[in-house]
């Protein structure tokens, strides 16, 4: 007759402590490993649509002219703290002009980071730049450096020359101290919306 093996006999032996050892690292390994593939990447809130083409985006924006970028003033909070839809002041020096912006310097705004739709300028470098409003720039126009728009100025024409700074001064024109009171009010509309 058979008999049933013992609890005794049932029990494995331990397998070696170098064994035990190896494999443990190699699940911690593992698991490291695909936390550090699975992380997450950046996140960001801004999120666009596809750019029409020059002659649509033409009609659609407000102003539309090439500059070179003469300074970026970052808009410091009195407490030091920032965030990302902070705006920043981009002052051009402009050398074409498709739409509105008739003179050889204006001003625009964008927000701080590309997480809130901001443009990401770099003084002394020169963009064709396509504003909705004449006041404000956005990740989402086709606004783009001069070496990648080929085909916008292909489509755009020739363009014309600003006017000079004594036949700009006109309503019309932007200031610095024009941008300053659009950034205090922009930021109010920001509190605003953010506690309605």
């Amino acid at each position: 007759m058979n008999s049933l093996p013992s609890a005794r006999q049932m029990r494995k032996k331990p397998s070696s402590p170098s064994l035990e050892f190896t494999v443990r690292a190699v699940l911690i390994v593992s698991l490291l490993g695909a936390g550090l593939i699975m992380a997450p990447g950046p996140a960001y809130a801004c999120s666009c649509v596809e750019n029409p083409p020059p002659g649509e985006a033409l009609e659609m924006s407000a102003a539309v002219f090439a500059g070179r970028v003469i300074s970026l003033k970052l808009h410091e909070r009195p407490d030091g703290t920032w965030s990302t839809v902070d705006p920043v002041t981009v002052e051009f020096e402009i050398s074409r002009v498709w739409k509105g912006h008739d003179y050889q310097t204006t001003y625009l705004t964008t927000a701080r980071s590309g997480a809130s739709c901001g443009f990401t300028f770099d003084e002394g470098e020169e963009y064709l730049v396509y504003s909705h409003n004449a006041a404000t720039v956005s990740l989402c126009s086709r606004t783009r450096s001069m070496a990648e728009a080929e085909e916008d100025l292909q489509a755009l024409g020739e363009g014309s020359s600003p006017e000079t700074e004594l036949s700009a001064r006109s309503p019309r024109s932007r200031t610095q101290k024009d941008m300053e009171e659009d950034v205090v009010w922009d930021r109010r509309q920001l509190i605003c919306h953010s506690q309605g």
